[in-house]
């Protein structure tokens, strides 16, 4: 529900929603980043899993990808916990990272 709702609340404020050009399902991380750059994307939703999948790859390419992230509104990340160790790597190159798991538990 929370990236249904997340959605929603992008398309009343203007925002756009662009699916993924991917040959494969799930996306791959590089399908992914593709995706953004050709979109102009400004928002990404994912899930904490993806994020480290994307960081291995992110890591290889001399953090292009980081800066991609990081022109982005926000990087929105929800459906499980957001280890630690990820959402630091993503705030220290500039990510403006949104935690939305957890807010409602205790």
């Amino acid at each position: 529900m929370g990236g249904v709702s997340l959605s929603l609340r992008m398309l009343y404020v203007g925002g756009t929603c662009a699916l993924p050009l991917a040959t494969s399902f799930p996306p791959s991380p590089k399908e992914i980043l593709a995706s953004i750059q050709h979109s102009k994307s400004t928002i990404l939703a994912t899930v904490p899993l993806f994020l480290e999948q994307l960081i291995l790859l992110l890591h290889q390419d001399d953090n292009i990808g980081f800066q991609m992230l990081a022109r982005l509104k926000f990087v929105s990340c929800g459906g499980a916990a957001c280890p630690p160790h990820i959402g630091k790597q993503l705030t220290e190159r500039g990510v403006n990272l949104v935690i939305g798991y957890g807010s409602t538990g205790q």
